[in-house]
């Protein structure tokens, strides 16, 4: 694999603001490739995409199931810190439905603005 190219694996965890108690549990995993021909000093851009399953207690109508996959596509800086760790700024599109496995399969788009500390 090219020097440039990473694999990522994250976890995320999430409840509602809205006072129903409702929780997301997510596992993700994605290719991170640095954009180092448009590198400047410090500041490192990457693209990454991948792919994931997410559990929602929460749902929208017609939405199917509560397990469903969890398709992702983004573009972000990396800022490189003296002491070797880094400040991400990121931003995400996001898909998630069940890819048709039930009747019923609503999808959710969002998109997602990510801030990061890598150590």
């Amino acid at each position: 694999a090219p020097e440039s190219l990473r694999l990522k694996l994250e976890f995320n965890a999430g409840s509602t603001t809205d006072g129903r108690h409702r929780a997301l549990l997510s596992i993700d995993m994605l290719a991170l490739n640095y954009l180092d021909r448009l590198r400047t000093g410090r500041l490192r851009p990457y693209a990454e995409a991948g792919i994931g399953l997410i559990y929602t207690d929460f749902q929208v109508q017609d939405q199917g199931s509560r397990i469903n996959f969890n398709p992702q596509l983004g573009v972000g800086l990396e800022y490189s810190l003296k002491n070797g760790h880094a400040l991400t700024l990121g931003f995400r599109l996001h898909h998630l439905s069940n890819g048709n496995l039930l009747k019923d399969n609503r999808g959710v788009n969002s998109a997602l603005f990510q801030v990061g500390y890598l150590f």
